[in-house]
């Protein structure tokens, strides 16, 4: 926190875990967080909701959640957005043209609310691992979507709540990049 104020900091990204230890030290430290206006969080676990609530007002800066990982895809909360889907959500594809479904495990797409594995493609996510074709496989639905190994939920106004990894068989758990 104090590098954050010595260096004029503006913008930051830590993981859950983080965040929720910032706020917990955040009273004992002595550090000017006034240069600081948007702190993204993101990791392999979910922000707590009474986590996000609290970090934006208690660092004196907007909140955005972010899911990725280093195959490509990528979804944020846009600094727009209510905070009611900042607090909830990990928000939508960074691209327009990014094309994600929630399926079941027997890969038929479940309704908006439902929980499900997420499957993603288009332009930010790859394609393919190279020389790799039985991992291409387990991987790679046929229609060329790219199993995330995340379980999320789509909300109705097409947010991502990310609540986990898929069970062993149902993708290729990936580690996140935050998010």
């Amino acid at each position: 926190m104090q590098v954050i104020g010595r260096e004029g900091v503006t913008i930051t990204s830590v993981v859950p875990a983080l965040a929720q230890l910032w706020l917990d030290v955040l009273p004992t430290v002595d550090a000017d967080l006034s240069s600081l206006r948007l702190v993204q969080v993101g990791g392999a676990s979910p922000l707590l909701q009474a986590t996000a609530e609290r970090l934006g007002p208690a660092l004196g800066c907007r909140l955005q959640q972010v899911f990725g990982m280093p195959e490509g895809f990528l979804t944020l909360t846009r600094l727009t957005d209510p905070d009611g889907t900042v607090f909830t959500t990990q928000g939508q594809p960074l691209s327009p043209d990014d094309e994600i479904r929630i399926v079941d495990v027997d890969g038929k797409d479940v309704p908006d609310g439902e929980p499900g594995e997420l499957l993603a493609r288009g332009p930010s996510t790859l394609r393919g691992y190279c020389r790799a074709s039985d991992h291409n496989a387990r991987s790679f639905t046929p229609d060329g979507y790219f199993r995330t190994g995340a379980l999320a939920r789509r909300t109705p106004d097409g947010n991502l709540v990310v609540t986990g990894a898929a069970p062993s068989g149902a993708g290729t758990p990936r580690s996140t990049a935050r998010r």
